[in-house]
């Protein structure tokens, strides 16, 4: 089974939940302008020859054009592996051929995916499968209570659930919200209200502050730094002392150039202000805290992995994430791994457990990382490790993470503080939890949130506000 890269799972999940927030705010050219760039993310994965399923699935899952919805739902199976979870496509596509009319074909689908469902023990999918087939047999409409909420927006640095929106969101859109691949639901948000129009700042000790940013915020600033015909642009996210913010951009307008005559520009924000920097265009590339490529996919080598140092990753090996001068390394048939981003394949610590989702958060030589065997909470809880490879290739320090922890959002190793997203099934939030003393603090959250210094946080409300 082929995994998500890290990269492509965050651009799916920011532009999923920017548009969930701009119909929470009744923006339907915001909505529109996020629509296209997930549009554009899929046909230049499907250039690169790189498109996973995942891409095409959440594609669907916000295409309202029911015959377009339903052409992206058959090349999201097509295009599956064998060893792949079909039953999400299947049981999301069986509504939309409902709503067409298709219901031999709808039935069908449903079948297959409750099977699938079933066999993989996903029950909160047979379930809704069960409750999709009812109705089609009972000849029911397709107007429905939120129903079960089968898993969690990460509208961040890893895709947790982070939008706000009022209850007045149609029924239709929250449906909709649930179908793709880890299931795209609003969850606690849904209790507040859309995500903030400007930056939020919480204090936190050692001069750190938590920042909100918005989707809004974002475009501003790329709009006053020029880039008002885009084609698209990548999440917001830091470096590993927290001093800078990264945002990728393409400028337009759309073209057809391939992989290798593609240009980006990277947009750099520091407590001094913003910068553009030339960017070569690679693919699921990473950055480092000198504002330089760290690691990319190059497209004409397989998908292969290439680190800044010229060496190259084994063949069936993936990047699970880089922080500062480290880097996570998973392949097939063995535990992954963190080691140097220099030298990759020189093992620093192999990680127990064989996890499936994989973060890590670096300073110096020390490197604290989250792991999880999955999404699901009966594939267990979330496990803390902290290594000085000063010393040691042990860990110095290890946690099983508290029950209710779903995956990180951030984490700052001076003050020994995490973002985390929580198990709730239903009310999905995030929490500012301290790995030292154990203890957390419900927090609000927007489309990606951060810890940075805070004179970089000033600074960033200072060039984004309206």
């Amino acid at each position: 089974m082929r995994p998500i890269p890290p990269d492509v799972y965050d651009t799916v999940a920011d532009l999923a939940c920017g548009m969930t927030n701009a119909t929470c705010a009744d923006d339907a050219a915001l909505h529109n302008s996020l629509y296209q760039q997930l549009l554009a993310f899929y046909e230049d994965q499907s250039r690169q020859g790189t498109l996973h399923p995942f891409v095409v699935e959440t594609l669907a899952d916000y295409t309202e054009d029911r015959p377009e919805a339903l052409r992206f739902y058959r090349e999201a199976l097509a295009i599956s592996e064998p060893d792949e979870p079909r039953y999400t496509i299947l049981i999301s596509m069986a509504e939309r051929l409902i709503e067409v009319g298709e219901r031999d074909q709808a039935e069908a689908c449903l079948r297959d995916g409750r099977a699938e469902a079933e066999g993989r023990n996903d029950s909160d999918y047979v379930a809704e499968a069960n409750r999709v087939l009812r109705d089609l047999v009972a000849g029911a409409n397709r107007a429905e209570s939120m129903g079960l909420a089968l898993g969690f927006l990460v509208c961040s640095h890893q895709f947790s659930g982070r939008s706000a929106c009022s209850f007045g969101l149609e029924l239709w859109h929250v449906n909709m919200l649930k179908h793709s691949k880890f299931a795209i639901v609003v969850a606690a948000a849904l209790l507040v209200h859309c995500s903030c129009r400007s930056a939020q700042i919480l204090q936190l000790p050692k001069d750190k502050v938590l920042l909100n940013i918005s989707f809004p915020e974002k475009d501003r600033l790329l709009a006053r730094l020029g880039f008002t015909n885009r084609v698209t642009s990548g999440p917001v996210f830091r470096d590993s002392m927290g001093v800078q913010r990264f945002i990728p951009v393409e400028p337009g307008p759309p073209h057809e150039h391939t992989q290798t005559e593609r240009t980006q520009k990277l947009v750099v924000v520091t407590a001094q202000g913003a910068r553009i920097e030339p960017w070569h265009f690679p693919a699921n590339e990473r950055v480092t805290d000198d504002a330089k490529v760290a690691v990319w996919q190059d497209a004409t080598q397989a998908g292969r992995w290439q680190v800044r140092s010229g060496e190259w990753l084994p063949t069936n090996c993936w990047v699970e994430d880089v922080s500062g001068d480290w880097i996570a390394v998973a392949r097939s048939g063995r535990a992954p791994w963190v080691a140097r981003l220099d030298t990759p394949n020189v093992i620093a610590a192999e990680l127990p457990d064989s996890p499936v989702l994989i973060a890590i958060y670096a300073t110096g030589q020390v490197v604290h990382v989250f792991t999880r065997r999955g999404w699901r909470n009966e594939e267990g809880p979330m496990r803390y490790l902290l290594y000085d490879f000063a010393g040691s290739s042990k860990p110095i320090k290890e946690l099983v993470m508290p029950s209710w922890a779903r995956i990180t959002l951030d984490m700052d190793p001076e003050t020994g503080l995490a973002v985390i997203n929580d198990n709730n099934r239903f009310w999905g939030r995030s929490w500012l939890f301290d790995i030292n003393t154990r203890k957390r603090k419900w927090i609000s959250t927007s489309d990606w949130t951060l810890i940075v210094k805070k004179e970089v946080a000033e600074k960033w409300i200072a060039l984004t506000k309206p």
